[in-house]
Protein backbone atom coordinates (compact mmCIF):
# COMPACT_ATOMS: atom_id res chain seq x y z
CA UNK A 1 0.00 0.00 0.00
CA UNK A 2 1.60 3.06 -1.28
CA UNK A 3 3.06 5.71 1.27
CA UNK A 4 3.41 9.39 -0.23
CA UNK A 5 5.17 12.19 0.88
CA UNK A 6 4.86 15.63 -0.71
CA UNK A 7 6.46 18.69 -0.90
CA UNK A 8 3.63 20.85 -2.18
CA UNK A 9 3.85 23.30 -5.19
CA UNK A 10 3.88 27.21 -4.06
CA UNK A 11 0.52 29.13 -4.63
CA UNK A 12 3.01 31.24 -7.50
CA UNK A 13 6.61 31.15 -7.54
CA UNK A 14 7.88 34.77 -5.88
CA UNK A 15 10.88 33.82 -4.28
CA UNK A 16 14.07 32.15 -5.04
CA UNK A 17 12.79 29.26 -2.45
CA UNK A 18 9.56 28.61 -4.30
CA UNK A 19 11.78 26.76 -7.16
CA UNK A 20 14.84 25.81 -5.36
CA UNK A 21 17.77 23.83 -6.83
CA UNK A 22 17.79 21.01 -3.79
CA UNK A 23 15.65 18.61 -2.73
CA UNK A 24 13.59 18.90 0.43
CA UNK A 25 15.96 17.28 3.22
CA UNK A 26 12.96 16.69 5.65
CA UNK A 27 10.86 14.41 3.24
CA UNK A 28 14.71 12.78 1.92
CA UNK A 29 14.98 11.68 6.31
CA UNK A 30 11.73 10.57 6.38
CA UNK A 31 12.18 8.93 2.89
CA UNK A 32 15.07 7.12 4.47
CA UNK A 33 13.58 5.61 7.73
CA UNK A 34 10.53 4.26 6.28
CA UNK A 35 12.80 2.55 4.13
CA UNK A 36 14.89 1.20 6.96
CA UNK A 37 11.53 -0.01 8.41
CA UNK A 38 10.11 -2.03 4.98
CA UNK A 39 7.72 0.13 3.50
CA UNK A 40 8.15 1.25 0.24
CA UNK A 41 7.30 5.40 0.23
CA UNK A 42 7.10 7.42 -3.50
CA UNK A 43 8.08 11.08 -2.81
CA UNK A 44 6.71 13.97 -4.82
CA UNK A 45 8.78 17.30 -4.06
CA UNK A 46 6.56 19.23 -6.47
CA UNK A 47 8.96 22.42 -5.77
CA UNK A 48 11.79 20.62 -6.92
CA UNK A 49 10.34 19.00 -10.06
CA UNK A 50 8.32 22.53 -10.87
CA UNK A 51 5.23 21.12 -11.26
CA UNK A 52 1.68 22.75 -10.83
CA UNK A 53 -1.17 22.52 -8.42
CA UNK A 54 -3.35 20.21 -10.48
CA UNK A 55 0.18 17.66 -12.16
CA UNK A 56 0.83 17.07 -7.88
CA UNK A 57 -3.15 16.14 -7.76
CA UNK A 58 -3.26 13.89 -10.47
CA UNK A 59 0.41 12.22 -9.46
CA UNK A 60 -1.01 11.78 -6.30
CA UNK A 61 -4.13 10.59 -7.36
CA UNK A 62 -2.70 8.13 -9.91
CA UNK A 63 -0.35 6.52 -6.73
CA UNK A 64 -3.71 5.73 -4.78
CA UNK A 65 -1.97 6.32 -1.44
CA UNK A 66 -2.85 4.57 1.82
CA UNK A 67 -1.12 7.40 3.69
CA UNK A 68 -0.30 10.75 2.53
CA UNK A 69 2.08 13.36 4.22
CA UNK A 70 2.73 17.20 3.15
CA UNK A 71 4.83 19.89 4.65
CA UNK A 72 4.30 22.92 5.03
CA UNK A 73 5.79 26.16 6.98
CA UNK A 74 3.73 28.72 8.36
CA UNK A 75 3.03 30.59 5.11
CA UNK A 76 2.38 27.74 2.78
CA UNK A 77 0.06 25.88 5.34
CA UNK A 78 -3.21 26.90 4.14
CA UNK A 79 -2.12 25.82 0.50
CA UNK A 80 -1.11 22.47 1.79
CA UNK A 81 -4.45 22.12 2.78
CA UNK A 82 -5.96 23.11 -0.37
CA UNK A 83 -3.94 20.29 -2.11
CA UNK A 84 -5.32 17.93 0.56
CA UNK A 85 -8.79 19.03 0.72
CA UNK A 86 -9.02 18.85 -3.29
CA UNK A 87 -7.73 14.95 -2.93
CA UNK A 88 -10.01 13.75 -0.91
CA UNK A 89 -12.42 16.03 -2.73
CA UNK A 90 -11.57 13.61 -5.65
CA UNK A 91 -11.73 10.49 -4.08
CA UNK A 92 -8.27 10.03 -2.69
CA UNK A 93 -8.70 8.02 0.97
CA UNK A 94 -5.74 8.20 2.37
CA UNK A 95 -4.87 8.94 6.02
CA UNK A 96 -3.55 12.58 5.60
CA UNK A 97 -0.51 13.72 8.01
CA UNK A 98 1.50 17.17 7.94
CA UNK A 99 4.57 18.12 9.24
CA UNK A 100 6.84 21.21 9.39
CA UNK A 101 7.34 23.69 11.83
CA UNK A 102 4.02 25.54 11.75
CA UNK A 103 1.70 22.03 13.12
CA UNK A 104 4.98 21.66 15.38
CA UNK A 105 4.55 25.26 16.89
CA UNK A 106 0.87 24.75 17.45
CA UNK A 107 -0.45 21.51 16.93
CA UNK A 108 -3.52 21.64 18.32
CA UNK A 109 -4.96 24.67 16.53
CA UNK A 110 -3.58 23.47 13.17
CA UNK A 111 -5.71 20.41 12.89
CA UNK A 112 -8.81 22.82 14.36
CA UNK A 113 -8.48 25.19 11.82
CA UNK A 114 -7.62 22.47 9.17
CA UNK A 115 -10.00 19.96 9.15
CA UNK A 116 -8.54 17.86 5.96
CA UNK A 117 -5.93 17.09 8.21
CA UNK A 118 -5.86 14.15 9.99
CA UNK A 119 -2.88 13.80 11.93
CA UNK A 120 -0.30 16.46 12.93
CA UNK A 121 3.18 15.28 13.18
CA UNK A 122 5.65 17.23 15.88
CA UNK A 123 9.06 18.15 15.58
CA UNK A 124 11.52 15.56 14.06
CA UNK A 125 8.87 12.81 12.53
CA UNK A 126 11.42 9.83 11.34
CA UNK A 127 10.28 7.49 14.18
CA UNK A 128 6.48 8.92 14.50
CA UNK A 129 5.67 8.18 10.80
CA UNK A 130 7.27 4.80 11.02
CA UNK A 131 4.94 4.08 13.71
CA UNK A 132 1.94 5.88 12.09
CA UNK A 133 2.13 3.91 9.13
CA UNK A 134 2.29 0.47 11.03
CA UNK A 135 -0.76 2.10 12.77
CA UNK A 136 -2.37 2.84 9.42
CA UNK A 137 -1.29 0.04 7.26
CA UNK A 138 -0.34 -2.77 9.31
CA UNK A 139 -2.67 -1.59 11.93
CA UNK A 140 -0.37 -2.74 15.40
CA UNK A 141 -0.96 0.19 17.42
CA UNK A 142 -3.39 2.72 18.28
CA UNK A 143 -2.50 6.80 17.67
CA UNK A 144 -2.60 7.25 20.98
CA UNK A 145 -0.11 5.59 21.74
CA UNK A 146 2.27 7.25 19.04
CA UNK A 147 4.44 9.97 21.10
CA UNK A 148 4.87 13.52 19.23
CA UNK A 149 1.87 13.66 17.21
CA UNK A 150 -1.90 15.46 17.23
CA UNK A 151 -4.75 13.18 16.12
CA UNK A 152 -8.41 13.28 15.87
CA UNK A 153 -10.03 10.71 18.39
CA UNK A 154 -12.89 8.26 16.93
CA UNK A 155 -15.15 11.24 18.17
CA UNK A 156 -13.85 13.80 15.92
CA UNK A 157 -12.04 15.56 18.79
CA UNK A 158 -7.92 17.18 18.72
CA UNK A 159 -6.42 15.19 20.91
CA UNK A 160 -2.28 15.68 21.39
CA UNK A 161 -0.14 12.64 22.48
CA UNK A 162 2.64 12.44 24.44
CA UNK A 163 5.68 14.47 23.49
CA UNK A 164 8.29 12.58 21.96
CA UNK A 165 12.11 13.49 22.60
CA UNK A 166 14.60 14.32 20.11
CA UNK A 167 16.93 12.37 18.36
CA UNK A 168 20.21 12.12 20.25
CA UNK A 169 22.63 10.22 17.74
CA UNK A 170 21.83 11.44 14.42
CA UNK A 171 24.19 9.04 13.06
CA UNK A 172 21.87 6.49 13.84
CA UNK A 173 19.70 8.08 11.31
CA UNK A 174 20.09 6.62 7.42
CA UNK A 175 20.87 9.32 4.90
CA UNK A 176 18.32 11.10 3.11
CA UNK A 177 16.52 8.93 0.19
CA UNK A 178 17.98 11.14 -2.90
CA UNK A 179 16.90 8.11 -5.27
CA UNK A 180 13.41 8.53 -4.86
CA UNK A 181 13.87 12.35 -6.09
CA UNK A 182 15.11 13.53 -9.16
CA UNK A 183 18.20 14.03 -10.12
CA UNK A 184 19.60 17.66 -9.62
CA UNK A 185 22.28 19.98 -9.53
CA UNK A 186 22.88 20.77 -5.67
CA UNK A 187 21.69 18.70 -2.53
CA UNK A 188 21.76 19.83 0.81
CA UNK A 189 23.23 18.10 3.70
CA UNK A 190 22.64 18.56 7.37
CA UNK A 191 25.56 17.71 9.92
CA UNK A 192 23.60 18.81 13.54
CA UNK A 193 20.02 20.17 14.56
CA UNK A 194 19.25 22.73 17.18
CA UNK A 195 20.33 26.09 18.33
CA UNK A 196 21.40 27.20 21.74
CA UNK A 197 20.81 31.46 20.97
CA UNK A 198 17.50 32.60 22.13
CA UNK A 199 16.69 34.94 19.44
CA UNK A 200 13.05 36.17 19.84
CA UNK A 201 11.97 35.65 16.20
CA UNK A 202 12.31 31.64 15.79
CA UNK A 203 10.32 28.63 17.16
CA UNK A 204 13.47 26.75 17.47
CA UNK A 205 11.44 23.23 16.07
CA UNK A 206 15.04 21.44 16.34
CA UNK A 207 15.63 22.71 20.05
CA UNK A 208 18.12 24.61 21.61
CA UNK A 209 20.52 21.73 22.04
CA UNK A 210 22.87 20.75 19.63
CA UNK A 211 23.24 17.12 18.34
CA UNK A 212 25.80 17.11 16.32
CA UNK A 213 26.73 13.90 13.72
CA UNK A 214 30.25 12.73 14.18
CA UNK A 215 32.64 13.84 11.64
CA UNK A 216 32.94 10.25 9.83
CA UNK A 217 29.07 10.04 9.75
CA UNK A 218 29.04 12.91 7.43
CA UNK A 219 32.06 12.08 5.46
CA UNK A 220 30.30 8.93 4.03
CA UNK A 221 26.78 10.63 3.16
CA UNK A 222 29.16 13.73 1.22
CA UNK A 223 31.05 10.74 -0.50
CA UNK A 224 27.73 8.87 -0.87
CA UNK A 225 26.19 11.72 -2.20
CA UNK A 226 28.76 12.78 -4.55
CA UNK A 227 30.14 10.18 -6.12
CA UNK A 228 26.28 8.88 -7.05
CA UNK A 229 24.56 12.12 -8.39
CA UNK A 230 28.00 14.52 -9.27
CA UNK A 231 26.08 17.28 -8.23
CA UNK A 232 27.87 20.79 -9.06
CA UNK A 233 26.77 22.40 -5.64
CA UNK A 234 26.60 20.81 -1.63
CA UNK A 235 24.37 23.27 0.95
CA UNK A 236 25.25 23.06 4.06
CA UNK A 237 21.84 23.84 6.00
CA UNK A 238 22.82 23.37 9.58
CA UNK A 239 21.47 26.49 11.49
CA UNK A 240 24.96 26.96 12.92
CA UNK A 241 27.71 25.19 11.13
CA UNK A 242 31.27 25.46 13.13
CA UNK A 243 29.47 26.17 16.62
CA UNK A 244 32.09 23.21 17.19
CA UNK A 245 35.23 24.77 15.81
CA UNK A 246 37.14 21.06 16.68
CA UNK A 247 33.93 18.70 14.75
CA UNK A 248 33.80 21.37 12.14
CA UNK A 249 37.39 21.18 11.32
CA UNK A 250 38.24 17.53 11.36
CA UNK A 251 34.71 17.33 8.64
CA UNK A 252 36.89 19.97 6.41
CA UNK A 253 40.08 18.09 7.06
CA UNK A 254 38.08 14.65 5.89
CA UNK A 255 36.62 16.33 2.51
CA UNK A 256 40.31 17.56 1.52
CA UNK A 257 42.23 14.82 2.05
CA UNK A 258 39.34 12.74 0.23
CA UNK A 259 39.80 15.00 -2.87
CA UNK A 260 36.42 14.89 -3.06
CA UNK A 261 35.90 18.52 -3.16
CA UNK A 262 32.78 20.12 -4.32
CA UNK A 263 31.35 24.34 -4.15
CA UNK A 264 29.31 24.05 -1.09
CA UNK A 265 27.66 26.55 0.75
CA UNK A 266 26.75 27.35 4.31
CA UNK A 267 25.88 29.45 7.33
CA UNK A 268 27.53 30.03 10.55
CA UNK A 269 26.70 32.13 13.17
CA UNK A 270 29.66 35.40 13.53
CA UNK A 271 30.49 34.38 17.31
CA UNK A 272 31.70 30.95 15.41
CA UNK A 273 33.95 33.10 12.90
CA UNK A 274 37.36 32.89 12.89
CA UNK A 275 40.09 33.69 9.67
CA UNK A 276 41.82 30.18 10.18
CA UNK A 277 38.33 28.66 10.19
CA UNK A 278 37.19 30.44 6.95
CA UNK A 279 40.42 29.60 4.76
CA UNK A 280 39.82 26.12 5.90
CA UNK A 281 36.32 25.95 4.52
CA UNK A 282 37.45 27.93 1.30
CA UNK A 283 40.19 25.51 1.24
CA UNK A 284 37.15 22.32 1.12
CA UNK A 285 35.74 24.05 -1.39
CA UNK A 286 33.17 26.31 0.69
CA UNK A 287 32.28 29.83 -1.60
CA UNK A 288 29.80 31.02 0.08
CA UNK A 289 28.77 31.55 3.62
CA UNK A 290 25.55 33.77 5.04
CA UNK A 291 25.22 35.12 8.65
CA UNK A 292 22.61 35.87 10.85
CA UNK A 293 22.79 39.88 11.85
CA UNK A 294 19.59 40.89 12.33
CA UNK A 295 19.98 44.88 12.97
CA UNK A 296 22.35 47.77 12.85
CA UNK A 297 21.55 48.98 16.08
CA UNK A 298 23.58 48.00 18.51
CA UNK A 299 20.79 48.48 21.61
CA UNK A 300 18.27 46.16 19.53
CA UNK A 301 20.81 43.45 19.41
CA UNK A 302 21.10 43.34 23.06
CA UNK A 303 17.39 42.57 23.51
CA UNK A 304 16.25 40.24 20.75
CA UNK A 305 18.26 37.37 22.17
CA UNK A 306 21.04 36.62 19.92
CA UNK A 307 24.11 37.09 21.53
CA UNK A 308 26.26 38.73 19.17
CA UNK A 309 27.63 41.88 18.89
CA UNK A 310 27.84 44.26 15.66
CA UNK A 311 31.56 43.89 16.41
CA UNK A 312 31.36 40.16 15.81
CA UNK A 313 29.37 40.91 12.71
CA UNK A 314 32.42 43.19 11.00
CA UNK A 315 34.70 40.70 12.04
CA UNK A 316 32.93 37.53 10.31
CA UNK A 317 32.11 39.43 6.79
CA UNK A 318 35.45 40.37 6.96
CA UNK A 319 36.81 36.78 7.68
CA UNK A 320 35.03 36.04 4.77
CA UNK A 321 35.79 38.17 2.64
CA UNK A 322 39.50 37.53 3.30
CA UNK A 323 39.11 34.04 2.53
CA UNK A 324 37.45 34.75 -1.28
CA UNK A 325 34.09 33.63 -0.47
CA UNK A 326 31.00 35.45 -0.88
CA UNK A 327 28.97 36.81 2.33
CA UNK A 328 25.55 36.99 3.10
CA UNK A 329 24.10 38.91 5.10
CA UNK A 330 21.11 38.74 6.67
CA UNK A 331 18.53 41.17 8.86
CA UNK A 332 14.99 41.69 10.09
CA UNK A 333 13.39 44.85 9.84
CA UNK A 334 10.44 45.50 12.49
CA UNK A 335 12.36 44.84 15.31
CA UNK A 336 10.48 45.24 18.94
CA UNK A 337 9.84 49.10 19.18
CA UNK A 338 12.15 49.83 16.03
CA UNK A 339 11.92 53.14 14.90
CA UNK A 340 12.88 54.91 10.88
CA UNK A 341 15.91 55.75 12.50
CA UNK A 342 16.57 52.20 13.69
CA UNK A 343 15.70 50.73 10.39
CA UNK A 344 18.01 53.59 8.94
CA UNK A 345 21.33 52.43 11.31
CA UNK A 346 20.53 48.96 10.34
CA UNK A 347 20.88 49.89 6.37
CA UNK A 348 23.61 52.05 6.78
CA UNK A 349 25.50 49.13 8.72
CA UNK A 350 24.35 46.60 6.10
CA UNK A 351 26.43 48.44 3.40
CA UNK A 352 29.02 49.60 5.81
CA UNK A 353 30.35 45.44 6.35
CA UNK A 354 30.79 45.41 2.14
CA UNK A 355 29.15 41.82 2.17
CA UNK A 356 28.54 40.40 -1.25
CA UNK A 357 24.62 40.03 -0.94
CA UNK A 358 22.51 41.54 1.82
CA UNK A 359 18.84 39.55 2.62
CA UNK A 360 16.32 42.14 4.36
CA UNK A 361 13.57 40.50 5.66
CA UNK A 362 10.62 41.96 7.63
CA UNK A 363 9.74 40.63 11.09
CA UNK A 364 6.92 37.86 11.10
CA UNK A 365 5.50 37.12 14.31
CA UNK A 366 5.60 33.40 13.48
CA UNK A 367 3.63 31.02 16.00
CA UNK A 368 5.78 29.59 18.51
CA UNK A 369 8.11 32.59 18.85
CA UNK A 370 8.62 35.28 21.76
CA UNK A 371 7.74 37.84 18.75
CA UNK A 372 4.54 36.15 17.75
CA UNK A 373 3.58 36.20 22.12
CA UNK A 374 4.43 40.23 22.03
CA UNK A 375 2.29 40.82 18.83
CA UNK A 376 -0.69 39.02 20.62
CA UNK A 377 -0.47 41.23 23.46
CA UNK A 378 0.47 44.47 21.72
CA UNK A 379 3.97 44.26 22.59
CA UNK A 380 7.16 45.91 21.36
CA UNK A 381 4.50 48.06 19.40
CA UNK A 382 3.25 45.62 17.40
CA UNK A 383 -0.21 45.84 15.87
CA UNK A 384 -1.19 42.49 13.96
CA UNK A 385 -2.49 43.25 10.45
CA UNK A 386 -3.64 39.89 8.97
CA UNK A 387 -4.49 36.15 10.84
CA UNK A 388 -4.07 34.80 7.14
CA UNK A 389 -1.30 32.54 7.21
CA UNK A 390 -0.19 33.57 3.37
CA UNK A 391 0.58 36.68 4.57
CA UNK A 392 3.16 35.18 7.53
CA UNK A 393 5.94 35.75 5.04
CA UNK A 394 9.59 36.99 5.65
CA UNK A 395 9.97 38.98 2.22
CA UNK A 396 6.45 39.69 0.94
CA UNK A 397 3.47 39.17 3.47
CA UNK A 398 1.68 41.17 5.60
CA UNK A 399 1.44 39.61 9.02
CA UNK A 400 2.38 42.61 11.52
CA UNK A 401 3.56 46.46 11.46
CA UNK A 402 4.06 48.86 14.70
CA UNK A 403 2.46 51.64 16.20
CA UNK A 404 4.91 54.27 15.02
CA UNK A 405 5.74 52.34 11.47
CA UNK A 406 3.41 51.18 9.24
CA UNK A 407 3.38 48.58 6.67
CA UNK A 408 3.84 50.34 4.15
CA UNK A 409 7.17 52.67 5.85
CA UNK A 410 8.43 49.49 6.41
CA UNK A 411 8.44 48.08 3.22
CA UNK A 412 9.84 51.30 1.54
CA UNK A 413 12.54 50.97 4.20
CA UNK A 414 13.01 47.39 2.78
CA UNK A 415 13.35 48.61 -0.73
CA UNK A 416 15.71 51.37 -0.14
CA UNK A 417 17.88 49.49 2.02
CA UNK A 418 18.42 46.70 -1.09
CA UNK A 419 19.03 49.13 -3.78
CA UNK A 420 21.20 51.60 -1.26
CA UNK A 421 23.16 48.10 -0.15
CA UNK A 422 24.95 48.36 -3.26
CA UNK A 423 24.94 51.99 -4.95
CA UNK A 424 25.98 52.82 -1.88
CA UNK A 425 29.37 51.01 -2.53
CA UNK A 426 29.91 52.25 -5.70
CA UNK A 427 28.52 48.49 -7.25
CA UNK A 428 25.90 49.51 -9.84
CA UNK A 429 26.02 46.80 -12.47
CA UNK A 430 25.75 44.39 -9.37
CA UNK A 431 22.46 46.41 -8.70
CA UNK A 432 21.34 45.81 -12.24
CA UNK A 433 22.04 41.91 -11.91
CA UNK A 434 19.91 41.75 -8.68
CA UNK A 435 17.12 43.60 -10.47
CA UNK A 436 17.48 41.10 -13.07
CA UNK A 437 18.42 37.86 -10.78
CA UNK A 438 15.35 39.05 -8.87
CA UNK A 439 12.75 40.67 -11.09
CA UNK A 440 10.20 38.32 -9.77
CA UNK A 441 10.59 39.16 -6.03
CA UNK A 442 10.98 42.66 -6.87
CA UNK A 443 7.28 42.23 -9.04
CA UNK A 444 6.15 41.20 -5.95
CA UNK A 445 7.34 43.68 -3.37
CA UNK A 446 5.98 46.56 -5.70
CA UNK A 447 2.63 44.90 -6.15
CA UNK A 448 2.20 43.91 -2.19
CA UNK A 449 3.47 47.23 -1.77
CA UNK A 450 1.05 49.28 -4.29
CA UNK A 451 -1.80 46.71 -2.93
CA UNK A 452 -1.72 48.06 0.71
CA UNK A 453 -1.11 51.25 -0.25
CA UNK A 454 -4.65 51.16 -2.03
CA UNK A 455 -6.04 49.18 0.79
CA UNK A 456 -4.98 52.14 3.32
CA UNK A 457 -6.94 54.76 0.72
CA UNK A 458 -9.82 52.81 0.62
CA UNK A 459 -9.47 52.96 5.21
CA UNK A 460 -9.20 56.29 4.83
CA UNK A 461 -12.01 57.18 2.25
CA UNK A 462 -13.95 54.87 4.36
CA UNK A 463 -13.22 56.86 7.66
CA UNK A 464 -14.04 59.88 5.98
CA UNK A 465 -17.19 59.15 4.47
CA UNK A 466 -18.21 57.67 8.01
CA UNK A 467 -17.10 61.54 9.19
CA UNK A 468 -19.34 62.80 6.90
CA UNK A 469 -22.18 60.74 7.69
Amino acid sequence: MNIVLVNPPPRKIVEVYDKPDYPHVGLGYLASNLELNGFSPIVIDAKLEGISFEETIEKVLSLSPAVLGVTAMTHEITYAHELVTHLKEKGCEATTLVGGVHVTAIPERTLEEFPSFDIGVIAEGEHAIVELCDSIIRKKINFKNVPGIVYRDNEKKVRLSSSRPFCRDLDTLPFPAWHLFPVTKEYPILTARGCPANCIFCAHSYGYAIRERSPSNILKEWKKTVTTYTPGKMRMLDETFAFNKERAVAFLNMIIESKLIVPWTGFTRVTAASQDLMYKMKESGCNTVGVGVETGDPDILKKIGKGTTLEQAKLAVKYINNANMRSFVYFILGQPNETMQTMWKTIKFAASLKATNVVLGIMVPYPGTKVASMAAKGEGGYKILSNNWEDYNKQIGNAVELENLSRKTIELFQLFGYLYFYLANGRIMDTLRFILKYKSQAIGYSQNFFKLRRSNKDVLKTRKTCQNT
